[in-house]
Order: C-alpha cells, then sequence, then structure tokens
C-alpha cells in the first residue's frame, strides 16, 4: 500500500544525527547519482554532473556491484554516514535524500520510502540514472567534459522528446466542516499511488499534533500579505477569521513529476482556481442531511453551540455552489464514499490524453502498418 500514511516516516521526527545505520541506508533512494563523475568549475567551484559512472556501478540496476567492499575497490568513494563533513552534503545531488534532509527540507514525493519501497515513481519521474548513464570504462578521462549533464530538472533515460511520466491532474475537493472530507483524502491517498495533498499557507495557530511544513505552511498575517502582492499563490481565500493561500509554484512542480494533486479548499478557491487552470477536476462532498452534518460537528467536541451555529450557517453557504463542481459525492456510507471518490481518480487516469502520454510507444505502434 503506498500514499502519505506516516507509521514509519522516521526522517520526519528523527534528525539525520540521531538515525539508525537501518535508517540511514534506507534514506538512500536507488537513483545511482552519486555514482556519477562530476566536474567542478574552476572560476565558481560548482560541480557539474557527467553521465559517466563509476565502473563499479551496475548500470541495469542503478547500483554498487560490490557495495560492502566499494572503499577496498575504489580508494576514492566517499561512504556516507550522519557524521561525515558539510561540504560532502553540498556533493550529492540535489534531488538527493540526505541532502534534501541537510537543508531542512522534506523527501522528494517520487522517493521509495513514500511508497512502501516501490522504486517506480522514482523510475517515472526521470530520476534513476538506468539507462542514461555510461561506463568509465568506455570514456578517457579527458573526454568528461562532452558528457556534462544537467541534473536539476527531471531527465528522461529513454532519450525520449517527451517526459517519463504523465503530467498530473489539479484535483479540487470542497466540503463543508464535518463533511468527512479530510478523511476520505486521507484513506485515499493511502490507497492510490501518485497522489498527494497540496500543503497551503495558513494564518491560523498550529493545532496539536499538526507540524510545519507537513500539514500546513503556518505564517504571520504579513508574511502571507506579502506573498499574495507577489503573486505567490494558485489561489487565496479567507475562511472565518483566517487566510489560507496555495503555491503555484509547489502545484506545478507536483504536476510535472507525474503526481495527482489535491486541493482541499472553499468554493471561492475553487472558483479562482479553475480561472487560471481550467483543466482541474473538481469534487465536492455533501453530507446525508444538514442533521447529520450538525451532529458530526457537536461530537468533535471542539467548538462552542455559538461557533457550531455558525458553521452551520456557513456550509449551508458552501453546499449551494455544489453545481459549480464536476462531480458530487454523498457522504452518508464512508466505505461507498471512498470507492465513489477513488473512481474518479480511477476514471481520470484512464482518459485518452493521459493514456496517450503514457503509453506513448506502446500505441502508435499498435497502429501502425
Amino acid at each position: 500500500m503506498s500514499g502519505n500514511g506516516r507509521a514509519d516516516e522516521f526522517w520526519r521526527s528523527t534528525a539525520l544525527k540521531d538515525m539508525s545505520a537501518d535508517q540511514w541506508e534506507r534514506l538512500c533512494d536507488g537513483c545511482g547519482r552519486c555514482c556519477l563523475h562530476k566536474l567542478e568549475d574552476e572560476d565558481s567551484g560548482a560541480l557539474l554532473f557527467t553521465r559517466v559512472a563509476c565502473k563499479e556501478l551496475d548500470l541495469e540496476a542503478a547500483r554498487c556491484r560490490h557495495y560492502d567492499t566499494r572503499q577496498q575497490r575504489v580508494p576514492d568513494c566517499l561512504v556516507l554516514s550522519p557524521a561525515m563533513d558539510e561540504k560532502i552534503y553540498q556533493w550529492l545531488p540535489d534531488t538527493c535524500a540526505y541532502r534534501l534532509l541537510w537543508q531542512g527540507a522534506t523527501l522528494p514525493l517520487w522517493h521509495p520510502l513514500r511508497h512502501g519501497g516501490d522504486r517506480r515513481p522514482l523510475i517515472r519521474a526521470g530520476i534513476s540514472v538506468v539507462g542514461l548513464a555510461i561506463s568509465e570504462d568506455d570514456v578517457c578521462e579527458d573526454e568528461l567534459e562532452d558528457f556534462a549533464i544537467e541534473l536539476t530538472d527531471p531527465f528522461d533515460p529513454r532519450g525520449e522528446e517527451e517526459p517519463l511520466m504523465s503530467p498530473g491532474t489539479l484535483f479540487i475537493v470542497s466540503a463543508p466542516s464535518g463533511a468527512g472530507k479530510t478523511s476520505l483524502v486521507n484513506a485515499l491517498i493511502s490507497e492510490l499511488d501518485q497522489v498527494a495533498v497540496s500543503v497551503s499557507y495558513t494564518t491560523r495557530a498550529k493545532r496539536p499534533g499538526e507540524s510545519h511544513g507537513d500539514d500546513y505552511f503556518f505564517v504571520e498575517v504579513a508574511a502571507f500579505e506579502q506573498r499574495k502582492m507577489q503573486g505567490d499563490f494558485l489561489e487565496h481565500a479567507q475562511v472565518f477569521d483566517n487566510f489560507y493561500g496555495t503555491s503555484r509554484s509547489a502545484i506545478e512542480q507536483q504536476l510535472n513529476t507525474g503526481f495527482d494533486v489535491i486541493l482541499e479548499i472553499d468554493w471561492q478557491g475553487a472558483q479562482q482556481v479553475r480561472q487560471t487552470m481550467p483543466d482541474t477536476c473538481s469534487i465536492f462532498i455533501l453530507p446525508p442531511s444538514q442533521a447529520v452534518l450538525e451532529q458530526r460537528l457537536n461530537d468533535r467536541g471542539q467548538d462552542s453551540q455559538e461557533t457550531i451555529s455558525r458553521r452551520m450557517r456557513d456550509a449551508r453557504q458552501e453546499m449551494s455552489h455544489y453545481a459549480e463542481y464536476d462531480f458530487v459525492v454523498i457522504n452518508d456510507d464512508f466505505k461507498r464514499a471512498l470507492i465513489e471518490l477513488k473512481s474518479i481518480f480511477v476514471a481520470d487516469r484512464l482518459q485518452t490524453r493521459r493514456q496517450e502520454r503514457r503509453f506513448s510507444s506502446l500505441i502508435p505502434d499498435l497502429i501502425r502498418d
């Protein structure tokens, strides 16, 4: 089972220096990029990667043939460890998990640890060197510069013009408070591959159990307003006394790696997103009745009766916009609602436009005379 479940997401709570040997090894995504030869710019000191790999790298699997004895075979091979110097972190590829965590970032969406060890998302994102790298045995040292490549963007190991992955779809999921949207979305991402929830910016206070960068980016009102003025938000809205906004660049990056991205936003934000990205698929989740919705809000035990009354008024306003959405799911029975929600995502992935990109080599072969 893949998705964003956090049962063993040790990298979120354990610092690099405190990781066990097993955890440290599991951070390696197996892309093989660190085994590529590099050139250093004499003026700037910047590193330039090449397609030329260490002779010990298995080019078909992107793995070291003699991992346990690699230093004996290649004396200048660096062994990564929690105690290594900062310069070594800087020597690693920008996509490397060790470097990203050292910089205070998190794991990329395609990392195998986010998918139960499955390396297919990594391969679809064009991160693996399989099919791209060549052995140093086949290249003269003075020819390295001829094999220089840029690794900051995903590359296609097959050398095709189109990327390996089909761009994902942006999904909007809206619902009144208490309709079960968050529970349904969390269940969905635990069952479907290649789907992620967008992390929004908000000015509201952090709740118990929430963390900055995972649940929301918690910012002050002044910082939020500055981002809004700079055009950083794909959409933004005020909900009750707080502001919420979605990063445009973050969404585009996720979609370009082949992930379907979910925006959990209200009808105001949905209208803004549709104006910019009309191909967005929108879903509205409704409760079976107002009475059930009010009971769910009461069962939370978080709000006063005055607050619940206000939420019910806002819920009726929110639900009045259901007809603006592509799909409507009634959350009466959770299992049935989850099946219906999942079917929307699966059907979207089977659309002709996405299948043509996914099988860009197969389909022309099937219809060729």
